[in-house]
This record gives C-alpha cells, sequence and structure tokens, in this order.
C-alpha cells in the first residue's frame, strides 16, 4: 500500500520548469513530495524534468580562397538543438540515481562546405540523435558515477575559453567550420586527439575537498574525433579508433573574496588502432591540457593550452611529425542583460617537411537577453589557415585550395531555453 501511494503521488506532481541560457545549469525539476517510509524504501518520489535549447541563425560567410573561387553569401540554418529529459529519485539511505538523455542535432554536419562553381555552401537536412544516454548515481561523501554515454573527466572538468565565448562559441566551435573552407591538415577543432565525445565509458567523481576535485573515466573502445579533417567526417586517418582510454582530470575552485579562480588539468592515455585495427602502425594515444579562468563582477576571463604530442599519428610519419598544440583565450564583460565576449583560437602542427599548418581565430560575441527564456546574438569570426606544404591537399570537389585561405565568418542568432 505504501509502495501505491507513492505512485499516486508521483502522478499528480505538476512540472514547474525554470529557465536558464546556460546549458550546464539548465534542469528544470519537478518538485518533490516527501513521503515518509520505512528504511530502503523512497524517501522522495521521482522526479521528472526537462531543458532544451533551440536556436536559428543567419550565416553570413567570406572566404577568400587563393587559386580557386571565393565563398561569398548569406545562408540560413539552425545554429544548436538540445532537448534534454531526467528522471531522478532519492533513497532513504541518501543515494541520488538518474536516468538522463538528451537529443542533439548535429548543426555542423548539416551545412556541408563544398567548392562549387562558385555556388558556396550546400545546406543538407540536420542529422538528430539520441547522442547522450547515461546514469547517473551520487551519494553522500563518496562523490558521482556515470555511466553510459557521457562526456569524460578529461572534456567536464576544463573550463577554457568556450565557457566565456557568447553566441555560439566563436572561434571553440564548430559552427564557422561548416562555412569555411581550410587548407588540409590545419587543426580546426578544440579537442585532445583521442577525444572519443560521448561514447559508451565509465566515469568516477570524487567530492570537492579544499576546492579540489578529481575525476577519472574509462573508455574500452572508440572512436576517436579530435584532429578530424574538414573533408573527413570520420576520425584521423581515415578510421582509427582507441582501445583502453584513460582520461584523468582535476581542478580547483575557490572564491577569494568575490573573485572565484578556477584551474584545472586533464590528459589522455591508451592504444591507438589503425582502421584493420592494428595497433603497430600509430602513436599510442598520449596527451594532455590546462585552464585557467577568474571571475569578479561582470568581469570573466579564461584561457587553455592543449598539447596532443604525437597522439595517433604514423609511427613512420608520412604527412605529420606530431599531432599539434592548441592555444585559446577569451575575456568577456556582462552588463544587464547583455553579454559582449572576445578573445582568440591559434592551432599549429608540424608537417613532414619540419614545416607547419597553422590556423588563427579571432572572435567577438554578443548575447542579449530580450526576455526570461528569449535570446539573440551575433557571432563574428575572423580566420586565417595556412600550411607550408608544398603540394596542398584537394577538397571534395578535386579543385585546388591552396595554402593560404582567410575571410570571415558571421552569424546573427535567435534562440529560446527552457
Amino acid at each position: 500500500m505504501k509502495i501505491l501511494k507513492v505512485v499516486i503521488l508521483s502522478l499528480l506532481v505538476a512540472p514547474a520548469y525554470a529557465h536558464s541560457h546556460d546549458e550546464k545549469s539548465k534542469i528544470a525539476s519537478i518538485a518533490p513530495v516527501a513521503v515518509k517510509q520505512d528504511k530502503n524504501e523512497f524517501i522522495k518520489t521521482p522526479t521528472l524534468s526537462f531543458s532544451g535549447d533551440v536556436a536559428f541563425e543567419l550565416g553570413l560567410v567570406d572566404n577568400k580562397i587563393k587559386k580557386n573561387e571565393d565563398i561569398q553569401g548569406v545562408r540560413m540554418g539552425m545554429g544548436r538543438l538540445f532537448l534534454n529529459a531526467k528522471a531522478e529519485g532519492e533513497s532513504a539511505e541518501g543515494l541520488i540515481y538518474s536516468f538522463n538523455t538528451r537529443i542533439f542535432t548535429n548543426a555542423e554536419n548539416s551545412k556541408k562546405n563544398t567548392v562549387k562553381d562558385g555556388s558556396g555552401v550546400d545546406i543538407r537536412e540536420a542529422v538528430t540523435v539520441f547522442d547522450r544516454v547515461w546514469l547517473e548515481m551520487k551519494g553522500r561523501g563518496f562523490g558521482t558515477v556515470h555511466v553510459g554515454n557521457y562526456v569524460g573527466a578529461y572534456n567536464a572538468m576544463v573550463e577554457d575559453s568556450s565557457s566565456i565565448f557568447g553566441g555560439n562559441g566563436g572561434a571553440m566551435s564548430g559552427n564557422w567550420s561548416a562555412y569555411f573552407t581550410l587548407p588540409h591538415g590545419v587543426i580546426k577543432d578544440y579537442r585532445q586527439t583521442a577525444d572519443t565525445r560521448a561514447s559508451t565509458k565509465l566515469t568516477y567523481y570524487t567530492p570537492r575537498f579544499e576546492g579540489f576535485q578529481v575525476g577519472a573515466s574509462y573508455v574500452p573502445r572508440s572512436d576517436c574525433y579530435g584532429m578530424i579533417s574538414q573533408y573527413e567526417q570520420k576520425p584521423l586517418n581515415g578510421g582509427s579508433t582507441g582501445q583502453n582510454i584513460f582520461g584523468v582530470g582535476v581542478n580547483f575552485a575557490k572564491d577569494f573574496s568575490g573573485t572565484a579562480v578556477k584551474l584545472a588539468a586533464a590528459g589522455l592515455k591508451g592504444t591507438a588502432v589503425d582502421k584493420d585495427g592494428k595497433t603497430d602502425t600509430l602513436e599510442d594515444v598520449l596527451s594532455w591540457e590546462v585552464s585557467a579562468r577568474v571571475t569578479s563582477g561582470p568581469f570573466d576571463i579564461a584561457a587553455g593550452y592543449l598539447d596532443n604530442k604525437k597522439s595517433m599519428i604514423e609511427k613512420t610519419p608520412t604527412k605529420f611529425k606530431d599531432a599539434g598544440g592548441i592555444y585559446d583565450i577569451a575575456a568577456s564583460y556582462t552588463l544587464g542583460a547583455a553579454k559582449i565576449a572576445l578573445g582568440g583560437l591559434w592551432t599549429s602542427r608540424t608537417l613532414i617537411n619540419d614545416k607547419s599548418a597553422t590556423l588563427s581565430a579571432y572572435s567577438v560575441t554578443v548575447d542579449y537577453t530580450i526576455q526570461k527564456g528569449l535570446y539573440a546574438y551575433v557571432d563574428v569570426t575572423k580566420l586565417e589557415g595556412k600550411t607550408d606544404d608544398d603540394e596542398a591537399k584537394k577538397a571534395n570537389s578535386g579543385k585546388e585550395i591552396g595554402n593560404s585561405n582567410s575571410g570571415y565568418v558571421g552569424f546573427i542568432g535567435l534562440g529560446v531555453s527552457f
């Protein structure tokens, strides 16, 4: 009878949504009803919550491509679409458990960059998937466990300039690369080489003690999406995977008289497997990154550095001598309903001839909250990609794209969050 009462009460609870533009805090929960229970039964009825963020944007591109046509024009597409659901319960022993899902539209892949008779960008349908499904368990004093398809500790514990930029992410977002052509071999993504995104993994986070927290993740086997080529929707080397990948992160967060300081470091180690399943042709995974963020009143600044060492490149290199390094920095100022941010991203990797392939990206983003849950943004990025490779690679169209491409990508967006 007691369990039946709990079920009836849970059906009578109405959802109350909380609104926020910050994706990390977008969890709206149904108010739990406390029920007196015997030991080993629920002390709260299970709750169901929803959150989401949907934005559409105009994209303006001016891409100067040497030895080929320029790409110019205005395009319209989906900036992002996230729909999250969470079912959570708590036991009498204090164990909080939840089942979580996220529907995600891959806006980056929905706009494939092509060079075709000067016509510019082809717009294709976005791919909508359940990209994250995971279980979370946390208890008093023993930390948090994630099991399933979710980002690892090496992602979640770092706060670089992606936490500062507004718009659709500025230089730290993949959206601009859906419109912009880069020379072959130039790193476009801020990722560790063996980043497994939201593939199936086991992750544990310790409780925070004196400002410190440690997290660790284990991935048995997964495609690795760091450093993917702009012209290949596959991992590095046309299909490389990683196995037995371990990721570790540590961060420190503390408030000093109104100034919040966050420091973090993370790394990945594992075995690289080529597209034929061989482990003796690629260098093992070994990469690391560090970040720092300082917030004081309306001011916010963050920076990061990532070094991929030789992770997953060929042991007998034919194109590149290393997997590259990445720097980033951004600062923002918030005034009422408006926030402005500016910063940059710089990537570099060494070619087999000891020359380099580089990217410089500078961004300005402006966000404005029109009213609760409704927002608009402007996002402008200046880009320049260069390679010293004398035999510049070709895009999908088979046309020469040259050794140096530069230009701008701008977005004007309107979105709703709940």
